[in-house]
């Protein structure tokens, strides 16, 4: 039965026979010095609820602690600018630190829980509110968020911001010439041909962020020299 049991249910379960476990030790330690049953098991009990109460409030002191320190990190710039690239290094550079970080990508988000929306000022919007939203929620559950996103707007970032108190912009400044010659996905060619309409950058605005936590331009940087730059800011 064991075998086919999940993770989780392992762990409680180890975690109650070892503690059960340990009562059991009290008790014949308790025992041995006092050879009296009532006391040895009083003693056993207050050790268990001693126990026990200490593990919850150490829970509770450690959870505070932890989603305090959470934070989210959200790229924005142009399509091309090097967003998800730098955010997938530094999603591996915490990783290498054993912590909890989830990277919260764009294309990804639109694949699935934004697949109802569309590229009009209002659902680009919306698919950043829900964003901000998952960001928050993980942050609450002790969980670093990378987050890469166009953001093309000071008034939509402001508004995340409203959301996500603890978080930190970096704002890809790359230029819109680099972002082209890049082009990695053909979006701009089919921009400059009228196939694909309010594209950011071309018919749609993107507009700087002169309070950004931190500039990257990844047009003049390597990507070694902009993680650097990033991970030597936090």
């Amino acid at each position: 039965m064991y075998l086919f049991m999940s993770m989780k249910d392992r762990f409680l379960l180890k975690s109650l026979v070892y503690r059960g476990w340990s009562t059991i030790l009290t008790f014949l330690i308790a025992f041995a010095f006092t050879g009296e049953l009532l006391i040895s098991g009083g003693i056993a009990f207050a050790e268990l609820l001693l126990k026990t109460f200490s593990y919850y409030l150490f829970e509770i002191i450690w959870n505070k602690i932890t989603r305090k320190n959470m934070q989210t990190i959200w790229f924005n710039g142009l399509s091309g600018s090097g967003k998800t690239t730098l955010g997938e290094k530094l999603v591996e550079h915490y990783t290498k630190q054993n912590k909890k970080v989830f990277l919260l990508d764009g294309d990804v988000l639109r694949d699935g829980l934004n697949n109802n929306l569309g590229f009009s000022i209002e659902d680009r919007q919306e698919n950043l509110r829900r964003a901000a939203e998952v960001a928050k929620i993980l942050n609450q559950n002790g969980v670093m968020v990378i987050a890469t996103f166009i953001t093309p707007t000071n008034e939509i970032r402001d508004m995340i911001t409203k959301i996500i108190p603890n978080i930190k912009f970096v704002h890809l400044c790359t230029s819109l010439e680099t972002c082209e010659k890049r082009d990695t996905k053909g979006l701009y060619a089919k921009a400059r041909a009228g196939q694909l309409k309010d594209f950011t950058g071309i018919d749609s605005p993107f507009e700087s962020m002169p309070n950004a936590w931190l500039n990257v331009d990844t047009g003049v940087e390597t990507l070694e020299e902009s993680l650097t730059k990033l991970t030597n800011r936090l």
